[in-house]
């Protein structure tokens, strides 16, 4: 599975790139919201966005710093969907491809049990998962982020959707913040 996760990476690195030059001064973490067409595992795709240090103190009055900061309900609306969807069919056909490959693809009406199912559907979540933390992970070790905003900026994998998902709070995130209250 190489086709994949290095269109994830280039489309995520474009997204970056198309942040309004205004923004990025304040900017202080990059979202990678994992999503669903529908709720439906054949159909993810990556929400890419900036947040700022102007969105954090108006979310400061209504919330603790901690709250504010790191909670992506109180972040800037995402910029930009890439790797899936409508708004990206090469990378949806590069993920189904890749999905079909291992064995995971599945069509409505398939003979599959509701077991067989639900594991292909896991499955699928977990690919697409993987991929998301590979490409956040390369472009902040190739400096990528750094060259693209002119600095260090974290990226935050989160998925709202599933059970037992809390707001992202990494230990190691704090260190790229300049001032953090």
């Amino acid at each position: 599975m190489t086709r994949y996760p290095h269109h994830l990476r280039r489309a995520a690195a474009e997204a970056i790139g198309r942040f309004p030059h205004a923004l990025r001064p304040e900017i202080y973490v990059v979202s990678f919201r994992i999503g669903r067409l529908g709720d439906d595992p054949r159909r993810p795709y990556l929400a890419v966005g900036p947040n700022t240090e102007s969105r954090f103190r108006a979310a400061l009055d209504r919330h603790g710093p901690d709250e504010a900061r790191w909670n992506p309900a109180h972040w800037l609306p995402e910029a930009e969907r890439v790797g899936g969807g409508p708004e990206d069919p090469d990378g949806a056909a590069a993920f189904r491809s890749a999905a079909e490959r291992l064995g995971y693809w599945y069509e409505d009406g398939d003979d599959l049990t509701d077991d067989e199912e639900d594991d292909c559907a896991e499955a699928l979540y977990d690919l697409f998962a993987d991929a998301c933390e590979r490409a956040a992970d390369a472009l902040t070790a190739t400096g990528t982020v750094t060259a693209l905003l002119g600095r260090a900026v974290p990226i935050v994998v989160h998925d709202p959707a599933l059970s037992g998902w809390e707001p992202p709070r990494p230990p190691d995130v704090r260190s790229f913040l300049p001032h953090h209250p």
